[in-house]
């Protein structure tokens, strides 16, 4: 087991790593959050609610070991190995929804709210886009954290997100060479290099590691905090 210090060393050695990968860009100053597996912790729900969504829809059963998986694969494979037809989407998308808005405030992941607090106490604008409801997005911030967010893009279909993006930076005046993409999912980097922004994966979220560096991001982000050393203060 790592001593204390070990830890540490490891904590500021990938800080540095982050930093020496943003130098020469310019500083972020629009950042674009996915929300599930990003922000917020909402896989146990998920899994809990497939099977039955599963049984609805007539899509592929979690059998044991498949989950790991999917976890190592592009999102569309993902969707092609469950036998969910991309027709389909926009209305299990709906039957989703409607299941979360039930189901208790999802929690956010541990750092999430500090590191919100200080990207705007650094002058950085805040968005989302995301596949979920933002009556869910919403419930899961609280009103102080909601506050803090300048854009909502939510029910974004499951690849459509590039043209969210678009709408993100045309609605807050950022520059495109100043926003930041920041997602759990190999789609989240493929809107990404569509709208031609730049974008970051972090490691806390559904995909795996490899299926993410096969699409290539250009930063990884193996804690909220780390987000902090592409925004500098203003």
């Amino acid at each position: 087991m790592p001593s204390l210090r070990e830890g540490l060393g490891r904590v500021l050695a990938r800080r540095r790593e982050v930093r020496r990968l943003a130098a020469g860009r310019p500083p972020y100053r629009l950042v674009i959050f996915d929300f599930d597996g990003t922000l917020a912790q909402s896989e146990h729900w998920f899994l809990e609610t497939y099977p039955a969504v599963a049984e609805a829809f007539g899509f592929r059963p979690l059998e044991p070991g498949l989950l790991e998986e999917l976890r190592g694969l592009p999102s569309r494979v993902v969707l092609k190995r469950l036998r969910i037809p991309l027709w389909r989407l926009p209305s299990v998308a709906r039957h989703l929804h409607g299941l979360a808005a039930e189901a208790p405030p999802f929690d956010l992941y541990a750092g999430v709210p500090e590191l919100m607090r200080e990207l705007v106490a650094r002058g950085c604008t805040i968005a989302i886009v995301s596949s979920n409801s933002e009556t869910v997005i919403r419930r899961a911030l609280g009103s102080e954290l909601t506050d803090l967010v300048s854009f909502f893009a939510c029910s974004a279909s499951m690849f459509g997100k590039a043209r969210r993006f678009r709408a993100a930076i045309a609605a807050t005046g950022v520059r495109r060479q100043e926003t930041l993409a920041v997602g759990d999912e190999t789609r989240d980097v493929d809107a990404a290099r569509t709208a031609r922004i730049a974008c970051a994966s972090v490691t806390w979220g559904a995909a795996a590691r490899p299926a993410l560096e096969a699409a290539g991001p250009d930063f990884w982000l193996a804690s909220p905090d780390e987000l902090l050393a592409l925004v500098p203060p203003a």
